[in-house]
Formats: C-alpha cells, sequence, structure tokens
C-alpha cells in the first residue's frame, strides 16, 4: 500500500498517477497549487488530506477495487473530480454498478452514512455538477439517485446533474419487490433542488421508471431550465412519444378544444371575465340584533368582514390567473410549478369554517317557494307568463329580497328578527360566496342549511369546491360577456397577497375597524382587512391583460409568497391591537 505525501509552499502544479498499487493515504499541502491531476486506485480505509486553496485546474479519479461501498444493491466504483463541460465549475463524478443478485441485503445498518462518507472523502473543492455512470443491467436507478441528491452536500450544491446509463448487453429482469425499488415511495418523495438548472440523461430506454424519475424532478427543481434525453442505442422514439402541435399534453379533449389558453397560444386575447360578486346596491341593511344567530352558526366573522363594500376588484389579473387553470387538477398552471388556494387560505380570508358537517342538502326545485316561505315568512311568487319559460325556476332575484327585507323593524318580535337574520345571510351568502352566472340571483339551496342556527356546517369547504367548479367553467369561456362567479372576492385577495403580480397599491381603509379588541376573536378581522381599500388602475384592461400573462409566465419560485397567512394574521392584530 503506497501513500501520496506532498508538502510544499512553493509548488504551482502536481501531476501523479498511480496504476499499479493500491494507494491508502492522500496528503497534500501546498498554499499556492493551482493545478492538481491526480489518478489512483483503492481498496478501502483511505485517507484524505488535502489543504490547496489556490487550486483552479483539478483532475481526481479514484478507482475501487471491487464495490465495497455500497447504497442498497448498488455498489461504488469510482469517484472523481473534473472541469465541466462548460469550463464553468467543478463537477462530481460517480460511477456505480448493480452488481449483486436481488436477494443480497445490506451487511451494515450504517451503509448509507458509510457510502455517503466515502464521496465526502473526495469533496476537496467546491463542485456544481453531478456526473453519474450507472450499470443498471435492467434494474431501477431511480431510488439511488435520489438518495445521492438527498445527501446534504451533494443536493446543496448541484446545478446540473448528468446521468449516463452504461447498458450492458445482458440485461437482467427486474422482479416484483426487487430491492433497486427501495424505497417504495420514492416516486412521491419531496426532495430539495432548489438550484437544479438543467438535467441530461443518455441512453433513456423508455422505461416508465425513467419518466417516474423525470416527473420527481419536475416536482422538486422549480428553477429547472432544460431537460436532455437521448435515446440508448437500438431504441426508436414511437408516436406516443409525441403529440400533435397546439395540443397540451395532460388535459383532456374537452378542455383542450375550449381551454382560454389555446386562445392564448394562437396570439388570440380573449375578453376579460365580468367578476359576479357583491353589489352594494343590493344589499341590506345591518342590524346587530342579528349577530346572536350568526355567533351560533360560527359565522359572525364572516358577517363583519364581508358585509361591507369589496375593493376594486383587478378583473383582468384575475381573467389572466384564470387562464393557467386546469380543470383535471385544479390549480393554476404556472412555469414555477402549480398553486391552488387552499382551505387553510379560505379559513384566513373569509373566516369560515373548514370543520364541521359537509354542506349537502336537498336539490329538487319542487316546492322551493313554499320551504323559502317557511324559513323567512314570505313566498316568492309563482311564474305566470303563459309562453315564456321561468328565467329563475330555482331562486329569488336580490331586488325581492332588498324589497322584504331591507331593513329589521324596530318593534319586531324575536321570531321576526330570526327570519330577516336569515334573510340578510343568504343574501349575503350568494352575493359573496356562491354567486352563480346569473349575477342578480339567490339560489335556494343556500337557503336550507341555515333552518337550523346551531348546525356546523363546513361553509369553507363548500366555498372552496364551488370556487374550484366556477374556475372550471370560466377557465372555458370565450364570449365578450362571459363571467365568473364564486367566491372571487377571495380569490382575488389570495392573489395579491401570493402573486406579486396585479398588485394595487393599499390605501388606509377610510373608516376604523369598528369592533373593539376585547378578547372576543369572532370580532376581530380577517386578513380580508389588509386588502379593504386599494387603489384603482386606470390602465387598459387589454394592456394590462398582456402585461399580466407574461409576468405570470416569468414568475419564479423564489418570487412567490408561500408563508402561511396566519402569519399576517397575526401581524395584522398587532398593528391594529
Amino acid at each position: 500500500m503506497d501513500s501520496i505525501a506532498v508538502h510544499s509552499p512553493s509548488l504551482r502544479e502536481l501531476s501523479m498517477e498511480s496504476s499499479n498499487t493500491w494507494t491508502s493515504c492522500i496528503d497534500v499541502e501546498a498554499p499556492v497549487l493551482e493545478q492538481l491531476n491526480l489518478s489512483f486506485h483503492a481498496r478501502g480505509d483511505l485517507r484524505v488530506f488535502v489543504l490547496a486553496p489556490m487550486v483552479e485546474k483539478l483532475s481526481w479519479r479514484c478507482s475501487y477495487a471491487k464495490p465495497m461501498y455500497r447504497l442498497g444493491l448498488w455498489g461504488l466504483l469510482e469517484v472523481g473530480l473534473h472541469a465541466t463541460d462548460t469550463g464553468k465549475g467543478t463537477c462530481l463524478q460517480l460511477t456505480a454498478c448493480m452488481s449483486c443478485p436481488c436477494t443480497w441485503l445490506p451487511k451494515f445498518l450504517n451503509a448509507e452514512h458509510t457510502f455517503a462518507a466515502e464521496i465526502d472523502k473526495h469533496m476537496v473543492t467546491k463542485f456544481s455538477g453531478l456526473d453519474l455512470h450507472l450499470r443498471t443491467t435492467g434494474h431501477v436507478f431511480g431510488a439511488f439517485v435520489l438518495r445521492l441528491i438527498g445527501m446534504h452536500r451533494i443536493g446543496r450544491a448541484i446545478r446540473n446533474l448528468r446521468i449516463v446509463l452504461l447498458r450492458s448487453e445482458v440485461k437482467e429482469a427486474c422482479p416484483i419487490n426487487c430491492l433497486c425499488d427501495e424505497p417504495k415511495d420514492w416516486r412521491t418523495q419531496t426532495i430539495s433542488m432548489a438550484d437544479l438548472e438543467t438535467v441530461e440523461i443518455e441512453g433513456v430506454d423508455g422505461e416508465d421508471h425513467e419518466f417516474d424519475f423525470l416527473k420527481v424532478i419536475f416536482t422538486c427543481a422549480p428553477m429547472l431550465k432544460r431537460v436532455t434525453l437521448r435515446l440508448a442505442d437500438g431504441v426508436t422514439p414511437s408516436v406516443d412519444w409525441m403529440f400533435e402541435p397546439d395540443k397540451y399534453p395532460g388535459l383532456d379533449d374537452y378542455y383542450e378544444e375550449k381551454h382560454r389558453a389555446v386562445l392564448v397560444e394562437r396570439g388570440e386575447v380573449p375578453p376579460v371575465l365580468r367578476l359576479r360578486g357583491h353589489n352594494p346596491r343590493e344589499s341590506l341593511r345591518y342590524d346587530r340584533r342579528y349577530e346572536p344567530y350568526f355567533r351560533r352558526m360560527d359565522l359572525l366573522q364572516f358577517v363583519l368582514n364581508f358585509k361591507g363594500t369589496p375593493p376594486w376588484l383587478n378583473s383582468t389579473a384575475i381573467t389572466a390567473l384564470t387562464d393557467h387553470w386546469r380543470p383535471e387538477t385544479h390549480s393554476f398552471h404556472l412555469a414555477l410549478g402549480e398553486m391552488t388556494v387552499t382551505l387553510e387560505d379560505i379559513a384566513m380570508i373569509s373566516g369560515l369554517l373548514i370543520e364541521g358537517r359537509a354542506l349537502t342538502g336537498k336539490v329538487k326545485s319542487e316546492g322551493w317557494r313554499q320551504r323559502v316561505a317557511g324559513l323567512v315568512g314570505v313566498e316568492p311568487p309563482e311564474w305566470i307568463h303563459e309562453t315564456k319559460k321561468d328565467p329563475r325556476p330555482s331562486g329569488v332575484l336580490f331586488s325581492w329580497l332588498q324589497e322584504h327585507f331591507y331593513e329589521c323593524p324596530e318593534n319586531a318580535s324575536p321570531a321576526v328578527v330570526e327570519r330577516y337574520a336569515r334573510a340578510y345571510l343568504w343574501n349575503l351568502m350568494t352575493q359573496v360566496v356562491f354567486p352563480d352566472g346569473t349575477g342578480d340571483t339567490a339560489s335556494w339551496m343556500f337557503l336550507d342549511p341555515l333552518r337550523n342556527w346551531d348546525v356546523k356546517w363546513s361553509w369553507g369547504s363548500a366555498a372552496l369546491a364551488f370556487l374550484y367548479r366556477q374556475l372550471d367553467g370560466a377557465c372555458m369561456r370565450s364570449k365578450p360577456k362571459s363571467c365568473l362567479g364564486g367566491f372571487v372576492w377571495a380569490l382575488q385577495i389570495w392573489m395579491w397577497e401570493r402573486i406579486p403580480v396585479g398588485h394595487n397599491l393599499t390605501i388606509a381603509p377610510e373608516e376604523p375597524w369598528e369592533w373593539p379588541f376585547d378578547g372576543d376573536e369572532e370580532r376581530y378581522p380577517t386578513i380580508a382587512y389588509t386588502w379593504a381599500n386599494v387603489q384603482v388602475s386606470s390602465i387598459a384592461a387589454m394592456g394590462r391583460y398582456k402585461a399580466y400573462i407574461s409576468e405570470l409566465d416569468m414568475l419564479t419560485y423564489n418570487q412567490v409568497i408561500i408563508k402561511c397567512l396566519a402569519i399576517n394574521s397575526v401581524f395584522l392584530l398587532l398593528c391594529m391591537g
């Protein structure tokens, strides 16, 4: 066994190759060394000490007599450091093989630690690339590569990943439950690849596990810019690998034909969506006598935050965001990945319950007018036109609610106050949370759950599901008067909080929060109050739409705000308290 020991205060270049003997120790101390080229063989128990802070050109290669350091079924054959192909930075190169039968079990409980420690010895300088040469013999490689990237020093350093799959003429049949596929959940793992920009894989066979590995990369690498696949010799791409121009893989044909994004891709500008929501002219007058009923249903905080006039909603920005919505996943597909409104977002913005009973009930419209009369005391009139169909077969106009329930009489009995409170909440819910495409109708279906004040419905879950459904439809509407219903007020606040596109300057509310901070949390403001008053944009809608589309397409992971909205809520209370 030989040792390589060099101590020199003036040495600038060192090149050594040891091919006939086994090296047990590398000891280099050269403060002004600029170029280091080492090639040697090792059996095990290698000790490495390198102090050469001025090295600019490095070529390092260590070959092992046999794969004695193992990670699962993979054995380490070679470790090296070399300049990248572009000449910028250094690349860590590992060669590993799948040389053991599938029945082999690791001999050491700390095999992963030993494997990582051995690689760590050779990291004598900083590197930004990982170059893997893998002899797979037909086995799965994704789990092994992800375990490597998960090692702290490797995952934190790499910007470029290159995998060369070394195919052999003899290809083993990978049996069911083969250890090469461990851990079983590797396809759904989340591993930090925050700086990874390029991926290159040579020798692709088109196996399912190869694409499973790519899916993990796409999910975990927010800064990814380029992926290059090179097929193995003898593999010919089939038609199934490709898709027709102007078609989006992953979209159902039904959505693909009508989706607004297809129009944008073709250079067309679809019209800005009309937002259905709260119209102050159709509101009912709030009465504090209603509060005990709202409190029993845990809806008081929602009512106090959303009974007023909404801020100016940026319909152009919401339209641009809607054009990135995908009904298949119920999420916005952006260049940085997928984003969506969550239950937590709805709870922090609106104050609506996300726990409790699922909001279900009667949907048959037969006798709905009589059910309305039983709950609010007034029966909507029947449609009596002889030739025309009833344009509102399942609800009442907001103008009808205003006519009968605008203001509760001062001397009203408790029973009358309760009916007015129910009508007020029905009007507010159907205008703010569940507005439909008509924009002027309160559906009777959302009155029935207000029958019993003591039932804790999961209104937040229903609001989110209804918003998803409205986005599913709106992303396929491109007519001049197309609209978006659902809880658009909350969607706008979510966009302002999360995405730096279409931001409007917040202005101090015209009136301060009218309820005291006395420990009654149901009277506290939600995140919505921070956006109670915003500056109105005077730029033409079409000009803003094109700008918003471009900004959304160029968003990076570091630009979006992913912190919990509860933090903003605490900050709001501290500022106001």
